[in-house]
Parts: structure tokens; C-alpha cells; sequence
């Protein structure tokens, strides 16, 4: 009976969320993935797609930038959504190839700079979040090193 009960403790099963943000026409739409939980059984394929799922995450706001989505009806929309998701990404610790963490730290520059404050207030939150991940370290004493 307990090994039973262990067993169902240690079994997670694997769900992707997946679902699509339409901005006007189907022509600039992103799809996105989200991994809820994760059956330990299936490891080394779990890896392999978590892998191909950090360089889809990576792409996003490449993606975002590309399509032009900043323009037009709901730009500043997701303006505040992308940093927000630059946020979610730097608490998650998700490893980023050094050319996205500068295009990254490009977008939330360009917010920052926007007239309107709520995209400036969502900006320098993420990015008080995105150099503790990647581009500090804290000391014993809580001071930021860069070396």
C-alpha cells in the first residue's frame, strides 16, 4: 500500500499548453508552449524537448520584434507583455544564447524609453530581474559583482 502511494507522489504527468496570440490577421500571430508538469519516467526525452522549447522561448521576442508587433492597434500592449514575459523568463533562470540576452536587454532599453510610464514601470521591473539572472551575481552581502 505506502509503495503505491509513493509511487503516485513521485509520477507527474507531462502537459504542453499550447495556444496562439492573434494580433488583427492571422498573418501577425505567435504560437507559444508552456510546460506544466513533467512525468520523471520519460527523462531523457523531457531533456531533449525542454532543449528544443528553451530555443523556441529564446526566439519570442525576436519573433514579436520581427512581425512588428509594436506598431499599430495593441502595441503598447505588447510592449508591457513582452516585458513581462523578458521577466517570467529571467526568474526562470532559462539558459540564452549571449545574442538574445543583448537583444533582451535592446527591448527593455526601448521601453523604458516609451513615453507612456506603465511600459516603463513593467520594463525596469523585468530588468532589475534579467541582470540578476544574467548579467550579475550577488556577493555574501548582497552587492551585485559583474566579474
Amino acid at each position: 500500500m505506502q509503495k503505491k502511494a509513493m509511487q503516485k507522489q513521485k509520477l507527474q504527468k507531462l502537459v504542453f499548453v499550447c495556444g496562439t496570440v492573434y494580433k488583427g490577421r492571422k498573418k501577425k500571430s505567435i504560437e507559444y508552449f508552456a510546460i506544466k508538469s513533467v512525468d520523471k519516467s520519460h527523462k531523457s526525452k523531457i531533456l531533449q524537448e525542454h532543449a528544443d522549447k528553451q530555443k523556441s522561448i529564446a526566439g519570442l521576442v525576436p519573433a514579436i520584434e520581427k512581425a512588428r508587433l509594436y506598431r499599430g492597434k495593441g502595441g503598447e500592449i505588447m510592449r508591457s507583455a513582452v516585458s513581462r514575459f523578458i521577466e517570467c523568463v529571467s526568474l526562470s533562470n532559462i539558459s540564452l544564447p549571449e545574442k538574445i540576452k543583448h537583444s533582451l536587454l535592446d527591448t527593455l532599453n526601448e521601453n523604458m524609453r516609451h513615453p507612456n510610464s506603465q511600459i516603463q514601470n513593467v520594463a525596469v521591473e523585468a530588468f532589475k530581474h534579467f541582470v540578476l539572472a544574467y548579467l550579475g551575481k550577488t556577493t555574501n552581502k548582497g552587492a551585485l559583482s559583474f566579474w
